[in-house]
């Protein structure tokens, strides 16, 4: 199968620059730990900060590989090459970025570990978990809107910047680092309605009550759907040509 394709490769990526994969896996949470605590601390608890900061780590697993993939694109052709298969264009973007599941979890999952030693307090394990699916999930809805991004706008000159973008405007606007409390009211009051908020508001009344009775994250899982159908769509169109 093509998904399997796809993690193999994943795999031999991390396999040939480990020693920079393991740095950044533990050094990334530690520094945004650090840095939040700092600035963030006199107004925002550890238990407050630490499904944010799984959620942003989830969020850049689910990336970066994307990134990857969009600077061999630019030097080789790569979305050209695997375009002249005979799999349809969903199935493609579809094993793209499930590819990315497993780094997702591990990511998460280390980031929690590196936390819950930093703070010195075991959470409940059934929250934690559920803390760690939203946060994958957060991961999954940002590497599909990336993936529609690229393939609806096909400009090179454009991507970086887009993706970036895209990056800061979900950590900042969804309430993962500061609280939608803070924005003005009108403002607030569409920001909540983001799928990355709602994935985030779900995770914290888990990892922070216990409770998961607001189950309006499930409209962030169909979005996540339509945007994957939509991404497979837009890829053949632009590159079998």
């Amino acid at each position: 199968m093509l998904i399997s394709t796809f993690i193999k490769r994943r795999i031999l990526h991390i396999r040939h620059r480990w020693i920079g994969y393991l740095t950044s896996l533990l050094l990334i949470p530690l520094a945004l730990y650090f840095t939040l605590q700092l600035s963030l601390g006199e107004w925002l608890d550890a238990d407050w900060l630490f499904p944010g900061i799984l959620f942003i780590m989830a969020l850049m697993a689910g990336m970066l590989p994307l990134w990857g993939d969009l600077q061999r694109n630019i030097h080789t052709g790569f979305f050209d090459c695997i375009a002249a298969s005979p799999n349809s264009g969903l199935v493609i973007v579809m094993s793209m970025i499930l590819s990315t599941v497993l780094e997702l979890f591990l990511r998460t999952i280390v980031t929690a570990t590196v936390l819950i030693i930093l703070i010195g307090n075991m959470p409940s394990v059934l929250p934690l978990l559920g803390t760690i699916l939203m946060a994958a999930l957060a991961g999954l809805f940002g590497s599909s809107l990336v993936t529609v991004w690229l393939f609806a706008t096909n400009q090179r000159s454009s991507h970086f910047f887009g993706i970036f973008s895209t990056l800061l405007f979900m950590i900042f606007a969804s309430g993962w680092m500061i609280p939608l409390e803070n924005y003005p009211e009108p403002l607030a009051s569409i920001l909540t309605w983001l799928p990355t908020s709602q994935l985030m508001s779900a995770g914290r009344s888990l990892f922070m009550a216990g409770q998961f009775t607001d189950w309006i994250w499930i409209m962030a899982v169909a979005e996540t759907v339509l945007l994957i159908i939509l991404s497979g769509y837009l890829f053949k169109k632009v590159y079998s040509r």
